[in-house]
């Protein structure tokens, strides 16, 4: 028999705070991929065309399980942004200048590959933590040729981001 366990999302955002203060150093890789193979998990039977298609995908199921959503904020000649309101993973957050939302950067980088068929980078640049009421998150196409592995202290990329 299979019992339903829900927690409130303050309550979530308690946990992912504390997961990301245990593991310091390593939070933003390891939530990061955590999060990149929970978003390629959920969408394995998805596949969209287009990247406005997908990133609808993916804001419907924030929507679904959390009433956050996901809205294309800019598009440049080789990124775009996006920002998620009402984040569940920073709702806790204290302003501190942090950015604390890196399973949802890999959330959606692993989302966005299982739909389209390509490899993305994601990385968040606002969050609650650094006093926005809103997560930004740049998304490039990855065209490097090199598939990176969770093996690293921590990315160079992510390095010189906020956490």
């Amino acid at each position: 028999m299979s019992k339903i366990i829900s927690i409130g999302l303050r309550d979530y955002s308690k946990r992912m705070l504390s997961i990301s203060s245990y593991l310091r150093a390593q939070a933003k890789e390891t939530l990061y991929y955590s999060g990149k193979l929970l978003g390629t998990n959920e969408f394995v039977n998805e596949n969209s065309k287009t990247l406005e298609d997908a990133l609808t995908k993916v804001s419907d199921t924030y929507a679904r399980f959390s009433e956050a959503s996901l809205k294309v904020a800019r598009l440049g000649s080789n990124f775009l942004t996006v920002e998620l309101y009402g984040c569940p993973t920073c709702v806790e957050a204290k302003h501190d200048g942090l950015t604390y939302c890196w399973i949802d950067a890999g959330y959606i980088a692993g989302a966005l590959e299982k739909m389209m068929g390509k490899r993305f980078a994601v990385i968040e640049t606002k969050c609650r933590g650094t006093g926005y009421d809103y997560c930004e998150f740049v998304v490039t196409e990855n065209r490097s040729t090199e598939a990176r592995q969770p093996k690293s202290i921590a990315f160079k990329r992510f390095e010189k981001s906020p956490m």
